[in-house]
């Protein structure tokens, strides 16, 4: 099932949906920070997420104009596959198992690294 704009999933346009209400809430809030939605166990401040508020829009906006980011850095999806990528390169480091990676760019350059299901 795909969404309206460029073809994209509709559980990535909807994800994106709640992140902009996530951060437009948190905004209009007497609060200082809020839980980071895409980054587990951080915080963000006001300008922070001001500034993930406008990015997101623009994306938003993008796809409704039918236009695809060139640039993979603003998609906010890619960047928590890079986080998680991030994370398992970590537990390489520390002797644990890993099988995967989710982002194209880490499994050209590490997948030397991941473990074997034979092993």
């Amino acid at each position: 099932m795909v969404g309206v704009y460029l073809n994209e999933p509709v559980a990535k346009i909807r994800a994106t949906i709640k992140l902009l209400e996530y951060y437009r809430a948190f905004l209009r809030s007497d609060c200082t920070e809020a839980k980071d939605p895409q980054q587990w166990g951080f915080y963000l401040n006001k300008a922070q997420a001001r500034r993930r508020l406008y990015l997101l829009i623009d994306v938003a906006i993008n796809r409704k104009a039918g236009i695809e980011c060139k640039d993979r850095c603003c998609d906010p999806l890619i960047w928590v596959g890079w986080l998680r990528d991030q994370q398992r390169l970590r537990e390489i480091k520390l002797r644990i198992r890993v099988y995967q990676f989710e982002s194209e760019e880490v499994r050209k350059r590490f997948n030397h690294l991941l473990s074997r299901y034979d092993d």
